[in-house]
Protein backbone atom coordinates (compact mmCIF):
# COMPACT_ATOMS: atom_id res chain seq x y z
CA UNK A 1 0.00 0.00 0.00
CA UNK A 2 2.63 2.57 0.92
CA UNK A 3 3.89 2.00 -2.99
CA UNK A 4 0.86 3.58 -3.87
CA UNK A 5 2.16 6.54 -2.81
CA UNK A 6 3.97 8.15 -5.84
CA UNK A 7 6.04 10.43 -4.07
CA UNK A 8 7.65 7.04 -2.83
CA UNK A 9 11.79 7.32 -4.22
CA UNK A 10 11.55 5.49 -7.06
CA UNK A 11 8.01 5.60 -7.82
CA UNK A 12 6.38 7.42 -10.91
CA UNK A 13 3.23 7.76 -12.05
CA UNK A 14 3.05 6.83 -16.10
CA UNK A 15 0.59 7.70 -18.67
CA UNK A 16 0.53 4.39 -21.25
CA UNK A 17 -0.59 5.58 -24.24
CA UNK A 18 -0.51 2.14 -26.50
CA UNK A 19 -3.71 0.95 -23.70
CA UNK A 20 -5.09 4.19 -22.42
CA UNK A 21 -4.28 4.27 -19.21
CA UNK A 22 -2.39 5.26 -15.81
CA UNK A 23 0.11 2.85 -14.41
CA UNK A 24 2.28 3.06 -11.20
CA UNK A 25 5.89 2.07 -12.08
CA UNK A 26 8.86 1.59 -9.79
CA UNK A 27 11.88 2.53 -11.40
CA UNK A 28 13.78 0.88 -9.13
CA UNK A 29 12.31 -2.38 -9.46
CA UNK A 30 11.91 -2.11 -13.06
CA UNK A 31 8.23 -3.11 -12.46
CA UNK A 32 4.66 -1.96 -12.57
CA UNK A 33 3.06 -2.46 -9.04
CA UNK A 34 -0.85 -0.78 -10.10
CA UNK A 35 -2.10 -1.29 -13.50
CA UNK A 36 -5.51 -1.75 -14.50
CA UNK A 37 -4.26 -4.47 -17.37
CA UNK A 38 -1.65 -6.38 -18.37
CA UNK A 39 1.12 -4.57 -19.88
CA UNK A 40 4.10 -6.32 -21.12
CA UNK A 41 7.21 -5.44 -22.61
CA UNK A 42 9.64 -2.49 -21.47
CA UNK A 43 8.87 1.02 -21.34
CA UNK A 44 9.15 3.17 -24.24
CA UNK A 45 8.36 6.30 -26.70
CA UNK A 46 4.75 5.33 -25.85
CA UNK A 47 5.08 5.15 -21.71
CA UNK A 48 5.45 9.33 -20.43
CA UNK A 49 6.30 9.58 -16.70
CA UNK A 50 5.47 12.26 -14.94
CA UNK A 51 8.79 13.83 -13.24
CA UNK A 52 9.16 16.95 -10.92
CA UNK A 53 12.84 18.35 -11.88
CA UNK A 54 15.31 17.37 -13.97
CA UNK A 55 17.12 14.83 -11.21
CA UNK A 56 14.11 12.70 -11.38
CA UNK A 57 13.97 13.17 -15.23
CA UNK A 58 17.45 12.24 -15.50
CA UNK A 59 17.33 8.90 -13.05
CA UNK A 60 14.34 7.82 -15.81
CA UNK A 61 16.19 8.39 -18.26
CA UNK A 62 19.55 6.45 -17.14
CA UNK A 63 17.11 3.26 -16.94
CA UNK A 64 14.89 3.84 -19.57
CA UNK A 65 15.70 6.30 -22.48
CA UNK A 66 13.35 6.07 -24.72
CA UNK A 67 10.17 6.64 -22.49
CA UNK A 68 8.75 10.33 -22.41
CA UNK A 69 9.26 12.38 -19.88
CA UNK A 70 6.41 15.48 -18.45
CA UNK A 71 7.15 17.71 -15.76
CA UNK A 72 5.06 18.10 -13.14
CA UNK A 73 6.08 20.88 -10.34
CA UNK A 74 4.37 21.60 -6.84
CA UNK A 75 7.05 24.03 -5.78
CA UNK A 76 9.09 27.19 -6.60
CA UNK A 77 12.25 25.00 -6.60
CA UNK A 78 11.12 22.54 -9.37
CA UNK A 79 9.39 24.81 -11.51
CA UNK A 80 12.75 26.94 -11.69
CA UNK A 81 14.20 23.67 -12.13
CA UNK A 82 12.22 22.56 -15.04
CA UNK A 83 12.51 26.06 -17.17
CA UNK A 84 16.22 24.80 -17.69
CA UNK A 85 14.97 21.72 -19.83
CA UNK A 86 11.79 23.53 -21.22
CA UNK A 87 8.60 20.80 -22.77
CA UNK A 88 5.39 20.88 -20.66
CA UNK A 89 4.88 21.78 -17.17
CA UNK A 90 2.68 20.86 -15.12
CA UNK A 91 1.73 22.79 -11.88
CA UNK A 92 -0.05 21.20 -9.09
CA UNK A 93 0.60 23.21 -6.36
CA UNK A 94 0.07 27.16 -5.83
CA UNK A 95 3.94 28.96 -5.45
CA UNK A 96 5.00 31.82 -4.45
CA UNK A 97 7.22 33.92 -6.54
CA UNK A 98 9.70 36.85 -5.10
CA UNK A 99 12.86 38.76 -5.55
CA UNK A 100 14.66 35.19 -4.71
CA UNK A 101 12.90 32.89 -7.14
CA UNK A 102 12.03 34.58 -10.01
CA UNK A 103 10.02 32.67 -13.41
CA UNK A 104 12.55 34.23 -16.08
CA UNK A 105 12.56 32.59 -19.58
CA UNK A 106 15.87 33.26 -20.66
CA UNK A 107 16.71 30.62 -23.25
CA UNK A 108 16.04 31.41 -27.19
CA UNK A 109 15.72 27.72 -28.24
CA UNK A 110 13.38 26.15 -25.29
CA UNK A 111 9.97 26.34 -26.13
CA UNK A 112 8.21 26.19 -22.86
CA UNK A 113 4.65 25.21 -21.89
CA UNK A 114 3.05 26.03 -18.26
CA UNK A 115 -0.11 24.33 -17.28
CA UNK A 116 -1.50 26.29 -13.85
CA UNK A 117 -4.61 24.24 -14.02
CA UNK A 118 -6.32 25.57 -10.87
CA UNK A 119 -2.59 26.79 -9.31
CA UNK A 120 -1.82 29.83 -9.20
CA UNK A 121 1.30 31.97 -9.09
CA UNK A 122 1.18 34.40 -6.43
CA UNK A 123 3.88 37.36 -7.25
CA UNK A 124 4.69 40.48 -5.29
CA UNK A 125 5.14 42.86 -8.60
CA UNK A 126 8.29 45.16 -9.08
CA UNK A 127 10.83 44.94 -6.57
CA UNK A 128 13.44 47.37 -6.36
CA UNK A 129 15.25 47.33 -3.36
CA UNK A 130 18.57 46.05 -4.83
CA UNK A 131 17.79 49.56 -7.84
CA UNK A 132 16.82 47.49 -10.38
CA UNK A 133 13.61 46.95 -11.93
CA UNK A 134 12.63 42.65 -10.95
CA UNK A 135 9.41 41.24 -12.73
CA UNK A 136 8.57 37.61 -11.32
CA UNK A 137 7.21 36.78 -14.36
CA UNK A 138 9.76 37.74 -17.31
CA UNK A 139 10.19 35.84 -21.05
CA UNK A 140 13.04 37.69 -22.12
CA UNK A 141 13.42 34.80 -24.90
CA UNK A 142 12.08 31.91 -26.62
CA UNK A 143 8.09 31.06 -26.71
CA UNK A 144 6.23 30.22 -24.07
CA UNK A 145 1.96 29.38 -23.36
CA UNK A 146 0.70 30.28 -20.07
CA UNK A 147 -2.52 27.44 -19.86
CA UNK A 148 -4.96 28.09 -16.82
CA UNK A 149 -4.78 29.32 -13.79
CA UNK A 150 -4.58 32.32 -11.46
CA UNK A 151 -1.96 34.93 -11.44
CA UNK A 152 -1.81 37.71 -8.64
CA UNK A 153 0.08 41.03 -7.68
CA UNK A 154 0.93 42.58 -4.59
CA UNK A 155 3.82 44.74 -4.61
CA UNK A 156 5.13 48.15 -3.23
CA UNK A 157 7.78 48.25 -5.57
CA UNK A 158 8.21 51.84 -7.34
CA UNK A 159 9.17 52.41 -11.35
CA UNK A 160 11.86 54.84 -13.17
CA UNK A 161 9.34 57.70 -12.45
CA UNK A 162 9.23 56.78 -8.82
CA UNK A 163 5.43 55.25 -9.19
CA UNK A 164 3.90 52.66 -7.23
CA UNK A 165 3.60 50.23 -9.57
CA UNK A 166 3.47 46.23 -9.91
CA UNK A 167 3.52 44.05 -12.90
CA UNK A 168 2.38 40.36 -12.51
CA UNK A 169 4.27 39.61 -16.36
CA UNK A 170 6.27 41.14 -18.95
CA UNK A 171 7.63 39.46 -22.55
CA UNK A 172 10.44 41.51 -24.25
CA UNK A 173 11.35 42.31 -28.09
CA UNK A 174 11.71 38.73 -29.60
CA UNK A 175 9.40 36.86 -27.57
CA UNK A 176 6.31 34.67 -28.34
CA UNK A 177 3.74 34.24 -25.55
CA UNK A 178 0.40 32.68 -25.77
CA UNK A 179 -2.37 32.91 -22.66
CA UNK A 180 -4.67 31.22 -22.64
CA UNK A 181 -7.65 31.19 -19.72
CA UNK A 182 -5.51 32.85 -17.12
CA UNK A 183 -7.02 34.53 -15.00
CA UNK A 184 -4.60 38.17 -13.59
CA UNK A 185 -5.40 39.92 -10.36
CA UNK A 186 -3.53 43.10 -9.60
CA UNK A 187 -3.89 43.70 -6.37
CA UNK A 188 -1.34 46.91 -5.93
CA UNK A 189 -2.58 50.59 -6.70
CA UNK A 190 -0.96 49.85 -10.03
CA UNK A 191 -0.25 47.05 -12.29
CA UNK A 192 -0.70 45.74 -15.69
CA UNK A 193 0.93 42.96 -18.09
CA UNK A 194 3.47 44.60 -20.11
CA UNK A 195 3.81 43.02 -23.97
CA UNK A 196 7.05 43.84 -25.83
CA UNK A 197 7.17 40.78 -28.44
CA UNK A 198 4.45 38.99 -30.07
CA UNK A 199 1.28 37.65 -27.68
CA UNK A 200 -1.52 36.57 -28.20
CA UNK A 201 -4.49 36.12 -25.19
CA UNK A 202 -7.41 33.91 -25.65
CA UNK A 203 -10.25 33.81 -22.55
CA UNK A 204 -7.74 35.75 -20.19
CA UNK A 205 -9.47 38.08 -17.80
CA UNK A 206 -7.55 40.79 -15.91
CA UNK A 207 -8.84 42.52 -13.04
CA UNK A 208 -6.69 45.35 -12.84
CA UNK A 209 -6.74 48.39 -10.14
CA UNK A 210 -5.28 50.82 -12.61
CA UNK A 211 -3.90 49.53 -15.32
CA UNK A 212 -4.90 46.44 -17.42
CA UNK A 213 -2.43 45.44 -20.82
CA UNK A 214 0.16 47.49 -22.12
CA UNK A 215 2.64 47.08 -25.56
CA UNK A 216 5.71 49.03 -25.36
CA UNK A 217 8.11 49.61 -27.83
CA UNK A 218 7.25 47.03 -31.40
CA UNK A 219 4.87 45.16 -29.02
CA UNK A 220 2.09 43.05 -30.87
CA UNK A 221 -1.00 41.96 -29.26
CA UNK A 222 -4.14 40.28 -30.23
CA UNK A 223 -7.53 40.01 -27.67
CA UNK A 224 -10.10 37.05 -28.42
CA UNK A 225 -12.77 36.50 -25.64
CA UNK A 226 -10.68 38.01 -23.04
CA UNK A 227 -12.58 40.36 -19.93
CA UNK A 228 -10.34 43.19 -18.90
CA UNK A 229 -12.08 45.37 -16.08
CA UNK A 230 -10.20 48.41 -15.30
CA UNK A 231 -11.47 48.63 -11.47
CA UNK A 232 -12.44 51.95 -9.50
CA UNK A 233 -9.94 54.37 -9.29
CA UNK A 234 -6.21 55.24 -10.41
CA UNK A 235 -5.83 55.60 -14.66
CA UNK A 236 -8.58 53.24 -15.03
CA UNK A 237 -7.08 51.86 -18.65
CA UNK A 238 -7.87 49.01 -20.11
CA UNK A 239 -5.67 48.75 -22.98
CA UNK A 240 -2.92 50.26 -23.50
CA UNK A 241 -0.87 50.75 -27.01
CA UNK A 242 2.37 52.54 -26.06
CA UNK A 243 5.73 53.25 -28.30
CA UNK A 244 7.34 54.45 -24.87
CA UNK A 245 9.22 53.04 -22.72
CA UNK A 246 8.14 54.72 -18.99
CA UNK A 247 11.19 53.18 -16.88
CA UNK A 248 14.70 51.07 -18.01
CA UNK A 249 13.41 48.09 -19.31
CA UNK A 250 14.27 48.21 -23.17
CA UNK A 251 17.34 50.99 -22.49
CA UNK A 252 17.14 54.60 -22.38
CA UNK A 253 14.08 55.82 -20.32
CA UNK A 254 11.63 58.25 -21.96
CA UNK A 255 11.95 57.30 -25.75
CA UNK A 256 9.68 56.60 -28.39
CA UNK A 257 10.57 53.73 -30.99
CA UNK A 258 8.96 51.03 -32.38
CA UNK A 259 5.44 50.35 -34.11
CA UNK A 260 3.08 48.45 -31.28
CA UNK A 261 -0.47 47.46 -32.20
CA UNK A 262 -3.14 46.36 -30.21
CA UNK A 263 -5.66 43.84 -31.90
CA UNK A 264 -9.28 43.29 -30.25
CA UNK A 265 -11.26 40.59 -31.35
CA UNK A 266 -13.82 40.29 -29.00
CA UNK A 267 -14.48 40.23 -25.00
CA UNK A 268 -15.42 42.67 -23.16
CA UNK A 269 -13.95 45.62 -21.58
CA UNK A 270 -14.97 47.94 -19.18
CA UNK A 271 -13.86 50.73 -17.06
CA UNK A 272 -15.06 51.72 -13.59
CA UNK A 273 -14.73 55.44 -12.11
CA UNK A 274 -11.08 56.38 -12.46
CA UNK A 275 -9.33 59.81 -12.14
CA UNK A 276 -7.86 60.46 -15.76
CA UNK A 277 -7.39 58.92 -19.33
CA UNK A 278 -9.57 56.22 -20.76
CA UNK A 279 -10.84 53.05 -21.66
CA UNK A 280 -8.40 52.90 -25.16
CA UNK A 281 -5.02 54.71 -24.77
CA UNK A 282 -2.97 54.87 -27.81
CA UNK A 283 0.37 56.19 -27.03
CA UNK A 284 2.39 56.38 -30.38
CA UNK A 285 1.10 52.37 -30.89
CA UNK A 286 -1.98 51.63 -32.51
CA UNK A 287 -5.26 49.86 -31.39
CA UNK A 288 -7.06 47.84 -34.20
CA UNK A 289 -10.54 47.09 -32.41
CA UNK A 290 -12.57 44.26 -34.95
CA UNK A 291 -15.02 43.18 -32.36
CA UNK A 292 -16.04 43.41 -28.29
CA UNK A 293 -17.96 45.00 -25.96
CA UNK A 294 -16.73 48.27 -24.44
CA UNK A 295 -18.34 50.19 -21.17
CA UNK A 296 -17.36 53.31 -19.53
CA UNK A 297 -19.02 54.60 -16.87
CA UNK A 298 -17.56 57.39 -16.97
CA UNK A 299 -18.37 58.01 -20.59
CA UNK A 300 -14.22 58.24 -21.12
CA UNK A 301 -13.94 55.31 -24.27
CA UNK A 302 -10.66 56.90 -26.16
CA UNK A 303 -7.64 58.68 -25.19
CA UNK A 304 -4.06 59.70 -26.41
CA UNK A 305 -1.05 60.31 -24.69
CA UNK A 306 2.01 61.98 -26.43
CA UNK A 307 2.64 59.70 -29.57
CA UNK A 308 5.87 60.34 -30.61
CA UNK A 309 9.53 62.21 -29.43
CA UNK A 310 10.28 65.60 -30.46
CA UNK A 311 11.30 65.97 -33.60
CA UNK A 312 10.65 62.37 -34.75
CA UNK A 313 9.16 61.62 -37.72
CA UNK A 314 6.99 58.68 -36.74
CA UNK A 315 3.31 58.67 -37.89
CA UNK A 316 0.37 59.69 -35.26
CA UNK A 317 -0.96 56.52 -33.73
CA UNK A 318 -4.40 55.97 -34.58
CA UNK A 319 -7.64 53.71 -33.39
CA UNK A 320 -8.76 51.99 -36.16
CA UNK A 321 -13.16 51.21 -35.20
CA UNK A 322 -14.13 48.08 -37.82
CA UNK A 323 -16.73 46.61 -35.21
CA UNK A 324 -17.81 46.28 -31.42
CA UNK A 325 -20.24 47.35 -29.28
CA UNK A 326 -19.40 50.66 -27.62
CA UNK A 327 -21.87 51.97 -24.61
CA UNK A 328 -24.75 49.95 -26.09
CA UNK A 329 -24.58 50.49 -29.73
CA UNK A 330 -23.10 48.42 -32.13
CA UNK A 331 -20.69 48.78 -35.59
CA UNK A 332 -22.71 48.49 -38.38
CA UNK A 333 -26.23 49.61 -37.19
CA UNK A 334 -28.68 52.55 -36.70
CA UNK A 335 -26.72 55.11 -34.62
CA UNK A 336 -23.08 54.09 -34.76
CA UNK A 337 -21.92 57.20 -36.68
CA UNK A 338 -19.26 59.39 -37.05
CA UNK A 339 -20.80 61.51 -34.47
CA UNK A 340 -21.83 59.40 -31.88
CA UNK A 341 -18.10 58.33 -31.69
CA UNK A 342 -16.83 62.03 -31.40
CA UNK A 343 -19.85 62.13 -28.39
CA UNK A 344 -17.56 58.98 -27.39
CA UNK A 345 -14.01 60.70 -27.22
CA UNK A 346 -12.01 62.47 -24.26
CA UNK A 347 -10.55 65.47 -25.70
CA UNK A 348 -10.18 67.13 -29.32
CA UNK A 349 -9.93 64.49 -31.25
CA UNK A 350 -10.80 63.50 -35.18
CA UNK A 351 -12.85 60.64 -36.33
CA UNK A 352 -12.41 60.11 -40.13
CA UNK A 353 -14.90 57.59 -41.60
CA UNK A 354 -13.49 55.31 -44.51
CA UNK A 355 -14.30 54.11 -47.38
CA UNK A 356 -14.66 50.40 -46.29
CA UNK A 357 -17.24 51.75 -43.33
CA UNK A 358 -14.47 51.64 -40.33
CA UNK A 359 -13.72 54.94 -38.58
CA UNK A 360 -10.53 56.21 -37.98
CA UNK A 361 -9.43 58.27 -34.63
CA UNK A 362 -7.00 60.50 -34.19
CA UNK A 363 -5.32 63.42 -32.37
Amino acid sequence: VANLNAKTEGCYFVWEDDTNQFLLYDLNAKKIIYSNSAVTGDPDESWFFAVNNTTTEAAVKAVWPNVTTKMLTANVDDLLDALEAGGTIYVDESVVLDKNNLLVFENADVNTVINLGDSALNTTGILAEDGANIVPVEVKQGTVTLNGGYISTAGAGRNAHDLPIAIALRTRKGTTVYFNGNTFENTNTNGQIKIGGTATMDGVVINATDYGVETYFDGQLTLKNTTINANEGGNGLCVWSCNYDHSKFEGTTGTHTGNSTITIESGTYTRYAATNNALLVSCGGDIVIKGGTFSAVDGKYFSFGTSVSAGSANEVAEIIIKGGTFGGKTFGQAGFDKAYLESLCAGNYTVTPNADGSFTITK
